[in-house]
């Protein structure tokens, strides 16, 4: 969606730049910006900070921003209103995605910035997870209803074992790496319901392994998401 440069330019960059400064002011300017970040403000009816509603307006405003603008340039493409919507939703998807392991890591300085303990992060991290994999069925969904009204389900959605992989069978594999990501990230979430979190936390820890091939088979299915 975004060429490398400017993803780098504008996002890694800056996002590197912000944590150097901060850990190396931290110490310094520990002060009244932390203290008003950790506020509930009085006004909302459920306890959540300052600095919880900011984490809210970058993935919610994000998730926006990228489906419009995901949404405007497939349009550009004349491609299918179905089709747009998909790859929309797709890059919804990825965007959460980024965001998801934020919260649910120790000693991020995005979470130390915005002076979000821990404990209470981990909840945005299990709702991360929820969009996340919402938005790729949504988006596996609408590209089952596009094959269905060009009647090419199976070409597209059937891997290829007797064709051309750099022609015929590009498009095929493209979309069962895709298809294996989602099935990854599926047992993921099942095992990441609150009763079996409870009763089997051996089984819902070790599934959670199974992030390293879904992250794997969705670079095979759309190269950029390594940038991501």
């Amino acid at each position: 969606m975004l060429p490398v440069a400017y993803f780098f330019l504008f996002f890694i960059l800056p996002v590197v730049v912000a944590a150097l400064v901060f850990n190396l002011t931290k110490t310094v300017y520990r002060g009244s910006s932390f203290r008003f970040l950790h506020i509930e403000p009085r006004w909302l009816c459920c306890q959540i900070s300052y600095g919880e509603l900011a984490f809210l307006g970058v993935v919610l405003g994000g998730n926006i921003i990228v489906f419009y603008q995901s949404y405007l340039l497939q349009i550009g493409f004349d491609k299918p209103t179905i089709t747009c919507i998909a790859i929309a939703l797709g890059f919804s998807g990825l965007y959460n995605m980024v965001f998801m392991a934020l919260p649910a890591t120790r000693h991020c300085f995005w979470m130390e910035w915005l002076n979000l303990p821990w404990a209470r992060g981990v909840k945005y991290h299990r709702w991360l997870g929820v969009l996340t994999i919402v938005s790729f069925v949504l988006h596996f969904a609408f590209f089952i209803v596009q094959y269905a009204i060009t009647d090419t389900l199976a070409e597209e959605l059937l891997p290829c074992f007797d064709c051309d992989i750099a022609t015929d069978g590009k498009y095929a594999w493209f979309n069962v790496f895709g298809e294996l990501s989602l099935l990854f990230m599926l047992i993921m979430g099942a095992t990441s319901f609150p009763y079996v979190r409870r009763h089997y936390y051996a089984t819902f820890k070790a599934t959670h392994w199974l992030f390293i091939p879904a992250a794997f088979t969705a670079v095979m299915h759309y190269e950029q998401i390594i940038i991501w």
